[in-house]
């Protein structure tokens, strides 16, 4: 799939995070920026999914059941 520009304003300390996860990684910053945007929506997509650093690279795991609105959910 091909890649799309865009631009949008980042708040600094979001800057700042980013350039140093990229900084610890050795990857370039909109490397990390596409792959953090791409976890985030699938978060979004599956409340309880995280990812943790695996091998190669980031890997899906689900979190443990959380209080929301004062009810237990299971997440799957």
């Amino acid at each position: 799939m091909g890649a799309i520009q865009k631009s949008l304003r980042i708040p600094q300390k979001t800057v700042e995070e980013i350039e140093r996860i990229a900084r610890e990684s050795g990857q370039a910053f909109s490397s990390i920026t596409k792959d953090l945007l791409a976890e985030a929506i699938k978060m979004r997509r599956c409340p309880g999914i995280v990812f943790t650093d695996g091998v190669p690279d980031e890997r899906p795991e689900l979190q443990e059941p959380v209080l929301r609105s004062g009810k237990s959910s299971q997440r799957i």
